[in-house]
Parts: C-alpha cells; structure tokens; sequence
C-alpha cells in the first residue's frame, strides 16, 4: 500500500509541475533577458559608482495564476539569481557588493496585473538587511481581538504570508481570515509592503476607515488590521 502511495504522489507531483511548467506567464528567460538588459545599463566597470542593480521595476504578468503558487516564485528567484550571479561574475566587475538578491513582489489584486521585481547587490552580511539590522530582534505581535498575544519572529529580507490557511508563514486561524489573506514583504526595516490577496473582509493600517488596495508601505508600529468590525490589529516592532 505504501509503494501506490508513493507512485501516486509521484505522478501527482509530476502532472502538477508539467502544467505549471506550460502556463508560467513569468518564464525564467524572459525575466533574465530584461534583468540583463537592465543591469547592463546600470553596471559600468569604469566608474565605480554606477555599479548598482535595477531596483523596483515592473514587468507585466498574469498574476491571477501567478500569485497563487508562491512556491514557483521563490524558485523562479533562485534559477534566475543563479544564472545573473554567473552572468556578472562572467564580466569580471570588480564589485563592492557581489551578491546578486531577487525578491519578486506580486498580487491578485496590482493595478494593471504586474508583478514588481526587486534585484539589487548585497554582500553576505546584508542577508538580512545589514549587520544592524541583524542584532535586532523583529517581532510581529497580535494587539488586539481573536488570538491577542499570539506573536511572530520576522526576518528582513523575507516574505510572509498571512492568513487561516495553517500552511502560512502566519496563520491566523478565525473566523473572518481569509485563507489566503495577504502578504506582509519584509525587505528591509526602511522597506516594508503590505498587500492584500483579495480577501474577503479587508485590510486596514491604522485609523483608516478603506481597506487598502494595492500594495501599502508600512512603518514599524504601524497597527495592521484584519476586517472591520472587531477587527484582530497586529504590529510590528523591533527591540
């Protein structure tokens, strides 16, 4: 019984990577030809200061099958990271920052359906934000209404997904949570984005009555708000 599990959760996985092999609407050539593209117009080995990545550009993708399957975008960060490492390590700049970092921002719910790509140079310290950022501790930490007291490690530099689904990075298993319900981007202690994945009932940052559309910038501190009436509040803070 054991070995026609096993082939079938094989043939599972196999049937499933196919199909979002033919349907990735954010293929990996395509998105390394225009992260080139772009670092070639920003690398210049002659003038030092102009050794920087593009950062925060946009390419067009169909995110309602995008978003859904974070799995294939963190795989679509490491192949595509790997091969620009290759790419710039072939050109023999002299850099201060070496290592190449993606992170792919994207949702349901961006305007015009395009998917932000951020990509930028860092050296092994900056993993998580920088040495500073590193000593500090972050924190996320329900405040207020269902599961009060409930509390999460964050890290920079990673992303977080919210929701009822006990699967999330953050789950949040009550009644008026969507399951999948939104997507905290934690770059950098400078650089944080909220976005909501169409739920339900609604996102909220601090005493605003509208939910937020989009993705937000928040600060730390800034209270986070699950739906409207009662609402569960989060923050984020760092010690």
């Amino acid at each position: 019984m054991g070995l026609i599990n096993t082939i079938d959760h094989a043939l599972k996985n196999l049937i499933y990577s196919l199909f979002w092999w033919f349907i990735d609407p954010l293929e990996h050539e395509r998105l390394y030809g225009q992260l080139v593209d772009v670092i070639e117009r920003n690398l210049d080995a002659n003038d030092p200061e102009r050794l920087v990545a593009p950062d925060n550009f946009d390419v067009t993708v169909n995110n309602k099958i995008f978003i859904k399957h974070a799995h294939s975008i963190k795989k679509l960060e490491t192949v595509v990271g790997d091969r620009l490492q290759k790419y710039v390590a072939n050109k023999d700049y002299e850099l201060s920052f070496p290592k190449i970092k993606i992170l792919i921002i994207s949702s349901a719910t961006v305007s015009k359906r395009n998917a932000q790509i951020r990509c930028w140079f860092s050296t092994d310290e900056d993993e998580g934000g920088g040495i500073g950022a590193q000593q500090r501790k972050y924190t996320l930490k329900v405040i207020s209404g269902d599961g009060q007291g409930l509390s999460w490690d964050l890290k920079p530099g990673n992303t977080y997904n919210i929701g009822r689904l006990s699967a999330l990075d953050i789950c949040l298993p009550f009644d008026n949570i969507s399951k999948n319900h939104a997507s905290l981007y934690f770059l950098s202690e400078d650089n944080i984005k909220l976005v909501d994945e169409g739920s339900a009932n609604g996102t909220f940052i601090n005493d605003e009555t509208d939910p937020i559309k989009d993705s937000r910038e928040l600060q730390l501190t800034d209270k986070i708000k699950f739906f409207k009436i009662n609402p569960i509040v989060l923050t984020l803070f760092a010690e």
